[in-house]
């Protein structure tokens, strides 16, 4: 089989029958930053007859995947229709779905949406907004797949409004967003469906966020949750009675908008180990309306807050009992999705949180996660996005897909 650039995966025990139980034995060594060390394990030593059930720590496997272009595809006409949204909400959204030729329209061939299989609910990431071509290239990878990908603009990005309460650059926090995710899910094109979450970044704290208040609501019917490389922790720790005097200057005129922490960054000039796609960054560096100011001491006095709500802290800092991804995992299927070389939020706390929850039990199965071992924090900004895009769609990469139908076959032929 051709081997080729990495993926590092481990499943929850259980999680949709053979689909977690995988391939690797614990190492200890030479794992890509950021990431548990695992080893190869030959399909004849993985597969062979007789050998006993793999131990939770053994339920992880090394998955090797090919590269595909760089170029971000915005549109797909004739696969994918996108419709607008922006006038019936008042804000930036969009519904992207799978294209079916209407040979009834007119003579040549309308397009029109056909009905996907699933709706995923896309959460975008701080600076960034429905549009923004990493966001829109994730939504056309969805409906290519067959999902309906809905996009929209957090408070503070896009096409805000620049009044008082929707300022642009400032991201309006996470009771706001809770808000214009509930009004984006009431338009009539999708209202009453079954739905999954796809967050990205902030946008990954937020989908913990959101999914847990609306399932404590019983609001709305989630299939499942996937978080790309989320804020789980602010790098900086703050006491309560700073945070206090913090967040009163916030509120002034003026120091509301100070600029914090520069604009995060995903490129690494001169790093050759790291696998960037710079064409698809000019992409995003064209978008005019994505935000290029930095984080501004109101936005983030509000990220602060909503790490605090999902339980601020790795997972020596923070319990299971208290941590809100954990919560999500044993309510609905959640996929972690991370870069191993993401400076802008280093995997290590996403990926020792998920593991913790995964190991006190509990867990719903088809909970999973996955690495890639030479992207950093956009995985959309890679040469694998297409493997991404699979992954955010509910599939599997295709060697784990042949290793089950393998596992299949030698099961059967020891029944018989």
């Amino acid at each position: 089989r051709r081997r080729s650039p990495r993926i590092w995966r481990r499943g929850a025990p259980g999680a949709r029958g053979a689909r977690a139980r995988c391939a690797g034995r614990f190492a200890g060594r030479g794992a890509p930053s950021g990431l548990p060390s695992w080893r190869v394990v030959a399909p004849s030593r993985v597969f062979s007859r007789g050998r006993a059930a793999a131990t939770e720590r053994e339920r992880c496997q090394l998955v090797a995947v090919g590269a595909h272009a760089s170029a971000m595809e915005l549109d797909a006409p004739g696969d994918v229709v996108i419709t607008d949204l922006s006038d019936a909400m008042s804000f930036g959204a969009e519904l992207v779905e799978p294209a079916v030729r209407d040979r009834s329209a007119n003579a040549r061939g309308a397009e029109s949406p056909a009905r996907g299989d699933e709706l995923v609910l896309v959460i975008h990431g701080l600076n960034s907004h429905c549009r923004n071509p990493n966001v829109r290239a994730l939504a056309v990878g969805l409906a290519k797949r067959g999902a309906r990908a809905l996009t929209f603009d957090l408070p503070g990005y896009g096409s805000c409004d620049g009044s008082f309460w929707d300022v642009r650059g400032q991201w309006g926090g996470a009771a706001k967003s809770l808000a214009r995710i509930r009004r984006v899910l009431s338009h009539p094109a999708v209202r009453g469906e079954a739905f999954a979450i796809v967050g990205s970044s902030m946008g990954g704290a937020l989908a913990i966020f959101a999914a847990n208040e609306l399932m404590d609501a019983g609001e709305h019917d989630i299939t499942r949750v996937v978080l790309v490389n989320p804020l789980m922790r602010m790098k900086t720790r703050f006491p309560t009675a700073v945070l206090l005097g913090l967040f009163i200057l916030s509120r002034v005129p003026v120091l509301d908008k100070l600029e914090v922490s520069a604009r995060p960054s995903d490129r690494k000039d001169g790093d050759k180990d790291m696998d960037f796609d710079e064409a698809g960054q000019a992409q995003c560096d064209a978008d005019d309306t994505t935000w290029r100011g930095g984080v501004s001491l109101l936005s983030g006095l509000e990220l602060y807050r909503l790490t605090r709500v999902n339980g601020d802290g790795d997972a020596t800092e923070v319990s299971v009992d208290r941590c809100a991804l954990a919560r999500t995992m044993r309510r609905v299927p959640t996929t972690l999705l991370t870069g191993a070389m993401d400076d802008v939020i280093p995997p290590a706390t996403s990926i020792g949180r998920f593991d913790a929850a995964i190991g006190a039990g509990g867990c719903t199965e088809g909970c999973a996660r996955y690495g890639f071992d030479r992207a950093g924090h956009s995985l959309t900004l890679q040469s694998r996005r297409e493997v991404f895009f699979d992954l955010a769609a509910g599939s599997k990469p295709p060697e784990e897909e042949e290793e089950e139908e393998e596992k299949e076959e030698v099961e059967k032929e020891e029944q018989e």
